[in-house]
C-alpha cells in the first residue's frame, strides 16, 4: 500500500464546472487515450468549482497478490 498522504495531488481549476470524482493514470496528457488506469472514483458528492479554486487530492493504492 502506498499513500500521498505526505504531497496531496493538487489542482488548480481554471474555470467552472463540475467534479465528480477523480483517477490515477500513467498518462498525464490532456485527453490522452494510452497509460496505465490505476483506479478510478466518486466522490461522496459532487463539487461545483470556479476558476482560482483549488482541489487537493489524497489518494492510497493498494496490490495484492493472489
Amino acid at each position: 500500500s502506498v499513500d500521498n498522504s505526505a504531497s496531496k495531488a493538487v489542482f488548480n481549476i481554471n474555470g467552472s464546472d463540475t467534479i465528480f470524482g477523480a483517477f490515477v493514470t500513467t498518462d498525464n496528457t490532456v485527453s490522452g487515450t494510452t497509460g496505465t488506469l490505476y483506479g478510478a472514483a466518486d466522490f461522496v458528492a459532487s463539487r461545483a468549482v470556479l476558476s482560482g479554486d483549488t482541489i487537493n487530492v489524497t489518494v492510497t493504492l493498494t496490490a495484492s497478490a493472489s
